[in-house]
């Protein structure tokens, strides 16, 4: 009996002497574990619990919210900012002639893909309506476009002889040859090759919808039912000349990196949750971007187009003249609006004024090509001699000899050939 009553009033003593001890550090970080282990302070549920951590070790610093979903959304949403505002920077090119920034990130690479795979879809959707290489309205629409590339040294129809240029054209047209992807060729130039040069493509639909465009590429397509919109050789070399000005301002390219940019600003707003993130964004760049931008790149078109136009001898004169009658064939296909901050092309009042503004830039262009003297000299030859038999001053303001009428016929057509071989269509 007295060993084990020694026993436990030797137990209660030591634990006597544990209470009554001042507590050391270890013991007491340790006692508030051995509660939190067996009671709950809080009175909210576990689900809205806040995980609190006290400092332990160096450098602690208080509570501190655990990472959640929102969070991760914002820092996520702010590297993107951060990394596209960087790649849009180092992307930002001036547009040739005009000065006007851009961003650009397409390369001449993928334009020829996106060409070809346009061209496919073209032929798909129009093949029976194509007239074939061949044809003498195929022929005729080449060879305006023939001598536009040629004289500016812009490449050559697929399939035909390169022809070499003077450099020093090219050089007072455009500022730098490398941003518009031109590889001029001259005889001296012993470092460019024949697989360097830009090639076109010339497609003829008969449509009569009245419409031409280009696509990546170099791919021309012209509608018949523009040829007597433009009347002659001068009215198409107009049209022409604008479109092959879109391909060497590389517009097409543009406007898919803009819808680049578009995308990536709309899964940045959805990523942070923004309420009609979508439609926010797409009428904000609709009507502030993409509109006024299509616009620009009408009026860059317009202006480089007259001067390509010029430079292969053409009468300058067409553009404007030309433009406005195709804004009155436009009315008649639907018809367009007045309000040109709703639409992607400028009105043809407004462009018919840009045109005639930059009649002298053209004429200085025109100016700049020797062979552009004896073609001038014809035609002021053929206005006195018209005169003279009409008994009327003036006479045409086209100097060229071709020309399409009112209708189009396909296999049955009529023809003649002017004195310098062009055809007239009837």
């Amino acid at each position: 009996m007295w060993p084990r009553t020694r026993v436990a009033l030797s137990s209660l003593a030591r634990q006597n002497s544990i209470h009554n001890a001042p507590l050391t550090r270890s013991a007491a970080l340790r006692l508030p574990q051995r509660a939190f282990s067996t009671r709950e302070f809080s009175s909210s549920s576990r689900n809205s619990a806040v995980y609190v951590q006290f400092g332990s070790g160096k450098g602690g610093k208080g509570p501190q919210k655990k990472w959640d979903k929102h969070s991760a959304q914002t820092y996520l949403a702010g590297a993107i900012v951060g990394v596209g505002t960087i790649y849009y920077i180092a992307h930002l090119e001036r547009v040739p002639e005009t000065g006007r920034w851009r961003f650009m990130d397409v390369s001449p690479r993928i334009e020829e893909r996106m060409g070809a795979e346009m061209l496919q879809a073209i032929i798909e959707k129009h093949g029976r309506q194509m007239l074939p290489q061949n044809h003498p309205t195929t022929l005729q629409v080449k060879a305006v476009v023939r001598r536009i590339i040629q004289s500016s040294g812009l490449g050559h129809i697929k399939g035909e002889a390169i022809v070499a240029t003077d450099r020093n054209m090219n050089d007072g047209l455009f500022h730098s040859d490398e941003r518009l992807n031109v590889d001029v060729r001259t005889p001296s130039d012993k470092h460019s090759s024949e697989s360097k040069q830009k090639e076109w493509t010339v497609h003829v639909i008969h449509e009569d919808v009245p419409n031409a465009f280009t696509t990546f590429g170099g791919h021309i397509v012209v509608h018949t039912g523009i040829l007597p919109v433009a009347r002659d050789d001068d009215g198409l070399a107009a049209v022409v000349g604008h479109e092959i000005a879109h391909v060497v301002a590389r517009h097409p390219s543009e406007k898919v990196s803009l819808g680049k940019v578009v995308t990536v600003v709309m899964g940045t707003l959805e990523l942070l949750g923004v309420p009609g993130a979508q439609l926010i964004t797409s009428i904000i760049l609709t009507f502030l971007v993409d509109l006024p931008n299509s616009r620009k790149a009408e009026y860059e078109a317009d202006r480089i187009g007259m001067k390509l136009m010029a430079r292969a001898c053409f009468d300058p004169r067409a553009a404007p003249a030309m433009f406005a009658r195709l804004g009155e064939a436009a009315k008649a296909f639907g018809g367009l609006n007045n309000m040109e901050f709703l639409q992607t092309h400028p009105l043809s009042q407004n462009r018919v004024q840009t045109l005639e503004a930059l009649l002298p830039e053209a004429y200085a262009a025109q100016a700049e090509n020797g062979l552009c003297g004896d073609t001038a000299q014809h035609f002021n030859g053929f206005t006195r001699a018209l005169s003279a038999l009409t008994g009327r001053g003036g006479g045409s303001t086209s100097t060229g000899t071709g020309g399409w009428g009112s209708e189009f016929v396909d296999e049955s057509q009529t023809q003649d050939t002017s004195a310098s071989g062009e055809i007239i269509w009837k």
